[in-house]
C-alpha cells in the first residue's frame, strides 16, 4: 500500500519514467513498452523516417513511399507525407525504408 505522498517523494528522489517520443506516454520497461506502444510497428518508427505503405487492402497504395510527420495520438495513426499530401495509416501497415 502507498500513503499520500508518495508520488511527490519519488519525485524529490529524482526519479522519473522513460517517455515514448511518439504517444508521450510513460513506462517502466522499453521491452514491454514496444511490444504495446501503437506507434511501432514491426520496427520502432519514428517522425523523419522513410517508410513504405504494405499490407493494405487498397492494394493501389502498397509500395508507395513517404516521410513520417508525426504519430496522431488521437486516431493512434501516423501522418506519412505522400506526393505532398498528408495521410494517416496504422504503424502495422508501414515498412522503414
Amino acid at each position: 500500500v502507498v500513503g499520500s505522498g508518495a508520488g511527490a517523494a519519488w519525485l524529490a528522489k529524482g526519479n522519473s519514467r522513460q517517455m515514448c517520443p511518439n504517444t508521450g506516454e510513460g513506462f517502466d520497461s522499453i521491452e514491454q513498452h514496444l511490444s504495446i506502444c501503437p506507434a511501432v510497428g514491426r520496427v520502432p518508427l519514428y517522425a523523419g523516417d522513410e517508410v513504405r505503405l504494405a499490407r493494405l487492402t487498397a492494394a493501389q497504395l502498397n509500395g508507395k513511399v513517404g516521410v513520417l510527420q508525426h504519430f496522431a495520438r488521437d486516431r493512434q495513426r501516423w501522418v506519412v507525407r505522400l506526393d505532398g499530401r498528408d495521410a494517416l495509416f496504422k504503424a502495422a501497415n508501414l515498412d522503414k525504408v
